[in-house]
C-alpha cells in the first residue's frame, strides 16, 4: 500500500488548468500564470514586434517639477514609467533627493541595498518552505485563499526570510511593524472584549 501525497498545485489564470507549483515561476508578477502560457505569450510578443513598426521614441519630455521641455537624455531611465523615463529631469530629481531628511535618505539607501542583493533568505525555494509548513500560514495555521499564494515574510532589518504567511497575517504584521509590545498589547485588548 502506498500513500499518495499530492504535491501543492494551483490554477493558471490564462489556460485555466490546475498544475503543480513547479510549473509556475516564483516572481510576483508572473506567479499566477504557468510557464507554458508565459512562453507562448512571449513568443507571440516577439512575433508581433518583428512584424510591426517600432514606435519612434520622443526626443524631449516635459519635467513634472520645473515644467520645462528638456532633451530626453536629461531624464533618468525608469522601466516602471509608461514612456520608460522618470517624470522628473535629473536636476529636479537630484534637488529633491538633496533636500530629504537624513533619516529618510538612510532608509532609502538601505532599501536600495536590499533590492540590489535580494532578500538573503529568499533563495530558499518557496515550494520547500510551503511543504515544511504543510501548506499553511506560519502564524494562524490557515491554508492560503483559493488561487492565492502565501507571502514570504522577512526581517526588515536583515532581509532574512522567516516563513510564509497568509495575506491577513502578513498585512497585520507589517502594520504592527514587528513590534512585540504592539502585538502583545493588541492581544490583551482583544481578550478583554472576547472573554
Amino acid at each position: 500500500m502506498t500513500d499518495s501525497v499530492s504535491s501543492p498545485s494551483k490554477l493558471c489564470k490564462r489556460c485555466q488548468e490546475t498544475k503543480p507549483f513547479s510549473e509556475f515561476y516564483t516572481s510576483a508578477h508572473s506567479g499566477n500564470i504557468c510557464k507554458a502560457c508565459i512562453s507562448l505569450y512571449q513568443k507571440s510578443r516577439v512575433q508581433l514586434i518583428k512584424t510591426s513598426d517600432r514606435p519612434i521614441l520622443p526626443s524631449s519630455k516635459k519635467c513634472r517639477q520645473c515644467t520645462e521641455e528638456k532633451d530626453i537624455s536629461l531624464f533618468k531611465k525608469d522601466s516602471n514609467r509608461k514612456g520608460g523615463y522618470s517624470s522628473l529631469c535629473k536636476a529636479c530629481h537630484n534637488a529633491c533627493y538633496t533636500n530629504l531628511d537624513p533619516e529618510v535618505k538612510e532608509r532609502l539607501k538601505q532599501k536600495k541595498a536590499v533590492q540590489r542583493r535580494g532578500h538573503l533568505g529568499y533563495s530558499k525555494n518557496y515550494d520547500e518552505m510551503f511543504a515544511l509548513q504543510d501548506g499553511r500560514c506560519a502564524a494562524c495555521g490557515n491554508p492560503p485563499e483559493t488561487g492565492k499564494r502565501l507571502a514570504r515574510d522577512h526581517d526588515h532589518e536583515t532581509g532574512e526570510a522567516r516563513g510564509l504567511l497568509c495575506t491577513p497575517c502578513n498585512l497585520a504584521l507589517g502594520l504592527l511593524r514587528d513590534d512585540h509590545n504592539r502585538v502583545s498589547g493588541l492581544l490583551r485588548y482583544i481578550q478583554i472584549y472576547t472573554a
